[in-house]
């Protein structure tokens, strides 16, 4: 077979034929994960690889057929076995990289960011992690019968990148690279070894797939592989082991700040626009909060909380909605830690809902609309808001102070 050129290495190639379908499939699969996202391009480029949960397997799958198939005509070939290699995952990370670009265009035109530019470190992990577990396939097929490699390697590196979000510890979630199911609301932003875990990772695979076929047959070549992934994968734990179900914390930063009434609100860039639309109705439910007897601070913060609880959210809706989110914003937290440890627990939470159904009539609703969008009885809520104004905050206070515990209602 020494004639064989490279365009007829890459055209009978699984990695390469089937790849259109990958991607097709990949952003598929992204965007029907991402119905919503905020204008801010970690967000974006995080959702972006989603696919990450597909492509992974999937190319794994395809390299471990090619690597097969590669075993088959190796007496007669001419290219070594880490020339291979390369030659499949550079079609794989060509195909990774084209459906992100893909994607974060979609994304891009949907959500218009208003500045910035796309996190070219995220996406890079993404194209890293899934030649890694192609490496992986691509090994397997070396050794193994193809129709015991392909589906093998989907297994094995389905079962770790989309399998471990579902288990304990939260560490194992955190170092396959799968950063699309984790990441990241516009108020947070990555741990600084988010992608250092997952990429250390990725590179001891890499690193183990070319040591392994460098050094074919011999027992210390599978040596040296298991301790570069075992010594890694003990490296990456221990950077996330500190770390929760996400990678991710809270977003530092200057906000942009309006003022409305007698209050200023504030809010990321990204959501410079949407502030500016929603301050008139921002500054009116605070306006009518506080007049009912409710201690609003004269600051407040999207998606920060603030003494009594007070936040706003400019996610998806219109300014009036906005708005509404200031009334409820002091629920939002709830149900409280305790009912972790009470099996779900928690009396007070009867009140939950009237309770929530009354800060938006405080804020200015109707109490129809209130009841029905906040599950409440409507007879109730009438009843709570025929009382004097003074028991009427009387009783949300102490309804409030009751449900931030799992004690009984007295």
């Amino acid at each position: 077979m020494s004639g064989l050129d490279r365009w007829w290495l890459w055209r009978t190639q699984s990695t390469v034929v089937l790849s259109p379908v990958l991607v097709v499939l990949g952003c598929l699969v992204s965007l029907s994960n991402a119905d919503y996202a905020d204008p801010y391009w970690l967000d974006l480029s995080s959702k972006s690889t989603v696919s990450v949960l597909f492509l992974a397997p999937g190319f794994a799958a395809l390299a471990a057929w090619d690597g097969a198939r590669w075993r088959r005509l190796a007496p007669a070939a001419v290219r070594s076995w880490i020339a291979l290699l390369a030659l499949c995952l550079s079609a794989v990370a060509l195909a990774t990289l084209l459906t992100f670009a893909i994607t974060l265009l979609v994304l891009d035109v949907q959500v218009r960011p208003a500045g910035g530019a796309p996190r070219l470190d995220v996406l890079a992990l993404g194209v890293l992690v899934v030649s890694a577990y192609a490496a992986v396939g691509f090994v397997l097929g070396r050794y193994l019968p193809r129709l015991i490699a392909a589906p093998l390697a989907f297994g094995l590196v389905w079962g770790w990148v989309a399998f471990t979000p579902a288990v304990q510890p939260f560490w194992m979630r955190n170092v396959t690279g799968n950063l699309g199911t984790s990441c990241c609301a516009l108020d947070v932003e990555l741990v600084p070894l988010a992608l250092v875990a997952p990429g250390l990772l990725a590179v001891a695979l890499l690193a183990s797939a070319a040591v392994v076929l460098a050094w074919s047959w011999r027992r210390a070549a599978w040596v040296v592989a298991a301790l570069l992934v075992a010594g890694s994968l003990a490296a990456a734990a221990s950077m996330m082991r500190p770390v929760g179900a996400d990678p991710v914390q809270r977003r530092t930063g200057s906000q942009v700040c309006v003022t409305a009434g007698s209050r200023s609100f504030c809010a990321w860039p990204e959501h410079d626009g949407r502030l500016r639309r929603a301050a008139p109705s921002l500054g009116r439910t605070a306006q009518r909060l506080a007049a009912t007897g409710l201690d609003v601070p004269p600051r407040l913060r999207e998606s920060t909380r603030a003494p009594g609880g007070w936040s706003f959210s400019l996610g998806g809706g219109n300014p009036d909605q906005w708005g509404k989110t200031l009334a409820v914003s002091p629920l939002d937290e709830l149900p409280p830690p305790c009912t972790d440890r009470t099996g779900g627990v928690w009396p007070a939470g009867e009140n939950l809902e009237l309770a929530g159904a009354w800060l938006l009539t405080a804020g200015g609703a109707d109490e129809a609309f209130a009841a029905e969008a906040q599950g409440a009885s409507l007879r109730r809520l009438r009843e709570l808001r025929a009382l004097p104004v003074g028991d009427q905050v009387h009783w949300y206070a102490r309804a409030y102070a009751a449900m931030q515990t799992c004690e009984p209602v007295s």
